[in-house]
């Protein structure tokens, strides 16, 4: 009987960690694809911004 717990104990243990490695993987692949969109939103403001700091006259009228 000790010897069945043990083993069911081990099994646990290591299915456990397996959940636990696959919960971790799909929270990096989640926060990548969320790194990614944040950086895209951050090159269009560059890109938009860009003409500001040529010292170009690109500002919107109100700003005039």
């Amino acid at each position: 009987m000790q010897e069945n717990n043990r083993s069911e104990l081990q099994r646990l243990d290591r299915e456990r960690k397996e959940d636990i490695l696959v919960m971790l993987k799909g929270f990096v692949t989640s926060q990548a694809a969320y790194a990614e969109k944040i950086v895209d939103g951050w090159e269009t403001v560059a890109e938009e911004t860009s003409g500001y700091s040529r010292g170009t006259n690109n500002m919107p009228s109100y700003m005039d």
